[in-house]
Protein backbone atom coordinates (compact mmCIF):
# COMPACT_ATOMS: atom_id res chain seq x y z
CA UNK A 1 0.00 0.00 0.00
CA UNK A 2 1.14 3.52 -0.80
CA UNK A 3 0.62 4.86 2.74
CA UNK A 4 2.16 8.33 2.05
CA UNK A 5 -0.08 8.67 -1.03
CA UNK A 6 -3.16 7.64 0.95
CA UNK A 7 -2.37 10.07 3.77
CA UNK A 8 -1.62 12.85 1.26
CA UNK A 9 -4.88 12.24 -0.58
CA UNK A 10 -6.79 12.33 2.71
CA UNK A 11 -5.18 15.65 3.67
CA UNK A 12 -5.93 17.10 0.21
CA UNK A 13 -9.58 16.04 0.56
CA UNK A 14 -9.74 17.66 4.00
CA UNK A 15 -8.31 20.94 2.70
CA UNK A 16 -10.67 20.89 -0.30
CA UNK A 17 -13.65 20.29 2.00
CA UNK A 18 -12.88 23.32 4.14
CA UNK A 19 -12.05 25.61 1.19
CA UNK A 20 -14.84 24.47 -1.15
CA UNK A 21 -17.56 26.89 -0.11
CA UNK A 22 -15.38 30.01 -0.27
CA UNK A 23 -13.72 28.94 -3.53
CA UNK A 24 -17.10 28.18 -5.12
CA UNK A 25 -18.35 31.65 -4.19
CA UNK A 26 -15.20 33.27 -5.62
CA UNK A 27 -15.43 31.33 -8.87
CA UNK A 28 -19.17 32.07 -9.16
CA UNK A 29 -18.45 35.82 -9.00
CA UNK A 30 -15.87 35.43 -11.75
CA UNK A 31 -18.25 33.37 -13.91
CA UNK A 32 -20.94 36.02 -13.45
CA UNK A 33 -18.46 38.72 -14.48
CA UNK A 34 -17.50 36.68 -17.54
CA UNK A 35 -21.11 36.16 -18.55
CA UNK A 36 -21.95 39.80 -17.98
CA UNK A 37 -19.18 40.84 -20.35
CA UNK A 38 -20.01 38.21 -22.97
CA UNK A 39 -23.71 39.16 -23.01
CA UNK A 40 -22.65 42.55 -24.40
CA UNK A 41 -21.57 40.86 -27.63
CA UNK A 42 -24.31 41.11 -30.25
CA UNK A 43 -25.97 37.72 -30.80
CA UNK A 44 -24.55 36.16 -27.62
CA UNK A 45 -26.76 33.96 -25.45
CA UNK A 46 -25.76 32.34 -22.17
CA UNK A 47 -27.17 28.82 -22.30
CA UNK A 48 -28.99 27.78 -19.11
CA UNK A 49 -28.75 31.26 -17.63
CA UNK A 50 -30.84 31.40 -14.48
CA UNK A 51 -30.72 27.62 -13.96
CA UNK A 52 -28.90 25.76 -11.22
CA UNK A 53 -25.48 24.86 -12.60
CA UNK A 54 -21.86 24.53 -11.60
CA UNK A 55 -20.24 27.82 -10.59
CA UNK A 56 -17.12 27.24 -12.69
CA UNK A 57 -18.66 26.58 -16.10
CA UNK A 58 -20.56 28.57 -18.68
CA UNK A 59 -21.85 27.69 -22.12
CA UNK A 60 -22.51 30.47 -24.61
CA UNK A 61 -23.86 30.59 -28.16
CA UNK A 62 -23.11 33.20 -30.81
CA UNK A 63 -25.85 33.66 -33.42
CA UNK A 64 -24.68 33.56 -37.05
CA UNK A 65 -21.09 32.63 -36.17
CA UNK A 66 -19.24 29.64 -37.62
CA UNK A 67 -18.26 27.74 -34.47
CA UNK A 68 -15.33 25.94 -36.12
CA UNK A 69 -13.88 29.19 -37.41
CA UNK A 70 -14.29 30.96 -34.08
CA UNK A 71 -12.62 28.07 -32.26
CA UNK A 72 -9.66 28.11 -34.67
CA UNK A 73 -9.20 31.86 -34.17
CA UNK A 74 -9.27 31.64 -30.35
CA UNK A 75 -5.58 30.72 -30.02
CA UNK A 76 -5.09 32.75 -26.85
CA UNK A 77 -7.83 30.98 -24.86
CA UNK A 78 -8.62 27.40 -23.95
CA UNK A 79 -12.30 27.06 -24.84
CA UNK A 80 -14.25 24.07 -26.11
CA UNK A 81 -17.11 23.75 -28.51
CA UNK A 82 -20.55 22.54 -27.49
CA UNK A 83 -20.96 20.42 -24.41
CA UNK A 84 -18.36 18.21 -22.79
CA UNK A 85 -19.67 15.07 -24.46
CA UNK A 86 -19.24 16.41 -28.03
CA UNK A 87 -16.43 18.95 -27.69
CA UNK A 88 -14.08 16.99 -29.96
CA UNK A 89 -16.59 16.35 -32.74
CA UNK A 90 -18.39 18.32 -35.42
CA UNK A 91 -21.71 16.79 -34.37
CA UNK A 92 -24.54 18.74 -32.83
CA UNK A 93 -24.55 18.20 -29.07
CA UNK A 94 -27.55 16.16 -28.00
CA UNK A 95 -27.35 17.94 -24.63
CA UNK A 96 -27.65 21.39 -26.21
CA UNK A 97 -30.39 20.13 -28.54
CA UNK A 98 -32.36 18.79 -25.56
CA UNK A 99 -32.03 22.25 -23.99
CA UNK A 100 -33.90 23.64 -26.99
CA UNK A 101 -31.06 25.07 -29.08
CA UNK A 102 -31.28 24.95 -32.86
CA UNK A 103 -28.62 23.05 -34.77
CA UNK A 104 -26.97 26.33 -35.80
CA UNK A 105 -26.83 27.67 -32.24
CA UNK A 106 -25.65 24.35 -30.85
CA UNK A 107 -22.82 24.34 -33.39
CA UNK A 108 -21.84 27.89 -32.40
CA UNK A 109 -21.80 27.14 -28.66
CA UNK A 110 -18.71 27.23 -26.50
CA UNK A 111 -17.97 25.92 -23.04
CA UNK A 112 -15.67 27.94 -20.82
CA UNK A 113 -14.49 26.51 -17.52
CA UNK A 114 -12.89 28.49 -14.73
CA UNK A 115 -10.51 26.99 -12.18
CA UNK A 116 -8.67 27.86 -9.00
CA UNK A 117 -6.01 29.86 -10.88
CA UNK A 118 -8.62 32.03 -12.64
CA UNK A 119 -8.53 35.71 -11.64
CA UNK A 120 -10.32 38.89 -12.74
CA UNK A 121 -7.53 39.78 -15.18
CA UNK A 122 -8.07 36.51 -17.01
CA UNK A 123 -11.81 37.13 -17.18
CA UNK A 124 -11.29 40.62 -18.60
CA UNK A 125 -8.81 39.27 -21.15
CA UNK A 126 -11.20 36.48 -22.21
CA UNK A 127 -14.12 38.87 -22.70
CA UNK A 128 -11.96 41.23 -24.76
CA UNK A 129 -10.52 38.46 -26.95
CA UNK A 130 -13.85 36.73 -27.56
CA UNK A 131 -15.61 40.03 -28.38
CA UNK A 132 -12.79 41.05 -30.74
CA UNK A 133 -12.85 37.71 -32.57
CA UNK A 134 -16.64 37.49 -32.84
CA UNK A 135 -16.80 41.05 -34.19
CA UNK A 136 -14.04 40.31 -36.73
CA UNK A 137 -15.96 37.27 -37.97
CA UNK A 138 -19.18 39.27 -38.26
CA UNK A 139 -17.44 42.02 -40.25
CA UNK A 140 -15.94 39.40 -42.57
CA UNK A 141 -19.42 38.02 -43.28
CA UNK A 142 -20.76 41.37 -44.49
Amino acid sequence: MNVPGIVGFGKAAEIAFFEMEGESARILKLRNKLESGLKNIEGATINSEGCDRLPNTTNISFKDIDGNLLLRKMNSLAISRGSACTSNTNQVSHVLKSMGLSNDLALSSFRISLESNTHIEGIEFAVKEIAKTVNQLKRAMV
